[in-house]
């Protein structure tokens, strides 16, 4: 793998999660482990993930909750989930996949099971760290919501949004919609959603629906800025 994918690994007894943590760490990626489902479930909506490898059998969270609160939120909840089972029942199997697993794994899981896997789902996680890769981009944006139309200016983009800085800032939950030009990319208008806040005033905005063509053209335009910074 080129780069080091981030990856969620819950389970509950020590020496199986100790064994997948060197396996994966030997293979290139940055686990993030836990024995706790309910200490993994705080970092769910405050940090990126990559993938994840969840036992269904935690006793505290079970791993088809664990799934359901990934999916629900909105940095994680398109990135491949694997799930660790015991269970061979076809409709245990059904379920998880309903509530959102992309994978099964057998216990006891082995070196060759784990590597096949991360190259499977390889493509996948590329394209989630391209969609929340950001760049430091200072372009003016105007923001509008009831009323209001106000200027401000991006302090870094991504592909499924931007942190503006503003004279007047919405508060959070609140629909708005962001204006702003790239050079060399085109001028983008997206409804957003506000979904965090910090002092300046400033707001970081979760864009709605990005058409794939315009959603292409950011991804672009964030790895070509990428790309320029000193060191890379």
């Amino acid at each position: 793998m080129t780069h080091k994918p981030k990856i969620l690994v819950v389970e509950d007894e020590p020496a199986a999660l100790r064994q997948l943590e060197a396996t994966l760490k030997a293979m290139g990626a940055a686990p993030v482990c836990f024995t706790s489902s309910r200490k993994a479930a705080q970092l769910i909506g405050k940090q990126k993930f990559d993938g994840a490898f969840l036992d269904w059998d935690t006793p505290e969270l079970k791993g088809g909750e664990l799934t359901q609160m990934i999916r629900r939120s909105k940095s994680n909840a398109k990135m491949p989930i694997a799930m660790i089972t015991e269970h061979t029942d076809t409709r245990a199997i059904s379920q998880g996949f309903k509530l959102g697993v992309t994978f099964f794994l057998s216990k006891p899981v082995g070196p060759k099971e784990l590597g096949r896997l991360l190259n499977a789902s390889r493509g996948a996680m590329l394209e989630e760290r391209r969609r929340y890769q950001r760049a430091m981009v200072k372009v003016p944006v105007e923001c509008a919501w009831e009323e209001k139309r106000i200027k401000g200016q991006s302090e870094d983009l991504s592909a499924s949004g931007v942190m503006v800085a503003l004279p007047q800032a919405p508060e959070v939950g609140k629909e708005v919609t962001v204006e702003f030009t790239l050079p060399g990319a085109g001028t983008f208008s997206f409804k957003a959603t506000v979904v965090r806040t910090a002092p300046g005033p400033k707001v970081g905005v979760h864009f709605a629906k990005v058409p794939r063509e315009e959603r292409d053209a950011l991804k672009n335009f964030v790895e070509r800025h990428m790309s320029k910074r000193p060191g890379r």
